[in-house]
């Protein structure tokens, strides 16, 4: 905080609503891309000033000037402080999966700036199903598969949304880390349901291979597997990105325990 900036909002020539996001970091999976996607599901009235853990020394530097920090779990001793000194009010959100978590990202801008983004979710809409027209049967088989998310709170938060509320899928287990101090633990606590699909990170492959289920890698870390291409995990590209690994996992595994996805 102390190599940020104070700016006067009144002496600012930004014309947009200035939004810090903080919650990401380096090793967050599809970060960049993420961020990539959010500036567009967020233009043109809006203007992401800075992304703390991202970001270059020489946006850090102004995020003393922005109307509004969004916090995605991570970051919440940051945002306080940067009220403290700055002014800039905060609000803590999930991460926002699917259009149900960019919609709580929009109404909280419509409720704070006045802001439509009406254009804009009829486009997401529009180009979501133009991009998922051709697995509609396999979104189809996927209703009702009981599932696991583990993850850090805001991320297990807002798979756990996404999957319910967008595929119909039922949470069986929602294990977020900060609840759990070792591995051990989840593993008691997710056993103890009847899962058909975990939503985790490479940390989980274990967990996967004794219940002979997929497993979706979407949290941090991900060391097993290698995207070479974008890979983000937020809007239109993003669903795209977690249906295409969860389709894949699906045709791998379904031999070990396929009763579940016939």
């Amino acid at each position: 905080i102390e190599l940020m900036e104070d700016h006067d909002h009144a002496d600012n020539d930004r014309k947009k609503i200035g939004v810090n996001l903080l919650g990401f970091g380096q090793d967050t999976p599809g970060a960049e891309a993420d961020i990539r996607e959010l500036k567009y599901l967020l233009a043109p009235d809006v203007e992401i000033v800075c992304v703390p853990g991202i970001s270059n020394y020489d946006r850090l530097k102004y995020a003393g000037g922005a109307d509004l920090n969004i916090v995605l779990g991570r970051g919440k001793k940051l945002a306080i402080e940067m009220e403290r000194k700055f002014g800039i009010p905060w609000v803590s959100v999930d991460h926002p999966f699917g259009l149900v978590g960019i919609r709580k990202i929009w109404d909280l801008l419509h409720s704070r700036f006045s802001l439509s983004f009406e254009q804009q979710e009829l486009r997401f809409i529009h180009d979501s199903e133009k991009r998922l027209r051709r697995v509609y049967s396999y979104l189809q088989s996927l209703y009702g598969v009981p599932c696991a998310v583990i993850g850090t709170e805001a991320r297990c938060a807002g798979l756990a949304s996404f999957l319910s509320n967008e595929l119909g899928m039922e949470i069986e287990f929602c294990g977020c880390r900060e609840e759990y101090d070792s591995a051990e633990k989840i593993e008691d606590a997710l056993f103890k349901h009847e899962i058909g699909m975990i939503f985790g990170s490479s940390f989980e492959t274990e967990f996967a291979e004794k219940l002979g289920i997929p497993l979706v890698r979407c949290e941090y870390p991900i060391f097993d597997r290698m995207h070479l291409r974008e890979h983000p995990y937020i809007g239109v590209e993003g669903t795209v990105s977690i249906l295409e690994d969860m389709i894949n996992e699906v045709h791998i595994a379904r031999h070990l325990n396929g009763e579940l996805f016939l």
